[in-house]
């Protein structure tokens, strides 16, 4: 399920589903297996779009070319994320 939502933050993100990060975050509420899904997604999408060492196909090198997470990821969403992860590691 996280390669899913990974891939379809790859393709939507910002400009289709401009509230991925708080719905993400939203996932947290869902208890044991939304910690997981969260934490799972941001993996994937850190595998997916940050972490340039991976061999990507074409299409998705075209798209990550002009896609730069720190200039469309507001710092409100970022900090969010961070708090969220801390909670999650304190809860669980």
């Amino acid at each position: 399920m996280s390669q899913l939502v990974s891939l379809v933050f790859v393709v939507d993100y910002p400009s289709r589903w401009p509230g991925f990060f708080p719905d993400l975050v939203a996932v947290l509420g869902l208890g044991h297996g939304g910690a997981d899904m969260y934490l799972r997604t941001l993996d994937q999408i850190h595998l997916d779009v940050v972490d340039r060492d991976i061999a990507h196909t074409l299409q998705v090198r075209v798209r990550l070319r002009f896609f730069s997470l720190n200039d469309v990821m507001p710092p409100f969403s970022y900090y969010k994320c961070r708090l969220a992860f801390v909670i999650e590691v304190k809860t669980f």
